[in-house]
């Protein structure tokens, strides 16, 4: 039972970030640049009782875009983390900044494809001038509040269906629409 209340405060907060970065409402995003790096924006949280997510992560980090296993299907992900899609992207740019990026890091335009991924890359441009990678025309994310996935297939991609606008990317290089959110 302490697990699913993990989860319910985790999910809570990231609620509370989303409101404040990804609202509809102008105010909540006014300026242009804003992006922090997925590093810098990523809370180091603790799995089970004395497990870190940077000792989850050592059996998946490769710095690569690879597929693993998951409650949701085969995704794509880099260290271990979910790649998602954002439904309120262009493939011409990114309408997650300031906030919604903290929340949302973008992966960056040079992170390499790892073996046997087969999706198109390519990048785009974003507002505060570093470059972010596209899988299939759509600029692509972590979730700061995701735990890597381990290498066995055990772990969930939290930010899975979050305000029916955030998608985990699945193998193919397409977002999960269909998957129920967790």
């Amino acid at each position: 039972m302490s697990r699913f209340r993990s989860v319910l405060a985790v999910a809570a907060v990231a609620a509370l970030v989303l409101a404040a970065g990804c609202s509809d409402d102008d105010s909540a995003d006014t300026s242009a640049g804003g992006g922090s790096s997925a590093t810098e924006a990523r809370a180091d949280t603790t799995v089970g009782d004395d497990t870190t997510a940077d000792t989850a992560m050592d059996e998946v980090a490769t710095g690569e875009v690879v597929v693993l296993a998951s409650a949701v299907g085969e995704v794509l992900v880099v260290d271990g983390l979910p790649l998602y899609a954002f439904d309120r992207d262009t493939p011409e740019g990114s309408s997650c900044t300031e906030g919604c990026a903290q929340a949302w890091p973008p992966v960056a335009a040079d992170t390499p494809l790892g073996e046997g991924v087969e999706v198109t890359v390519g990048s785009i441009t974003r507002d505060d001038g570093t470059e972010q990678l596209t899988v299939n025309g759509a600029p692509v994310y972590t979730f700061a509040t995701d735990e890597p996935l381990a290498a066995d297939g055990t772990g969930e991609p939290l930010g899975q269906g979050v305000s029916d606008v955030w998608w985990v990317v699945g193998a193919d290089g397409n977002p999960l629409r269909d998957v129920p959110a967790n």
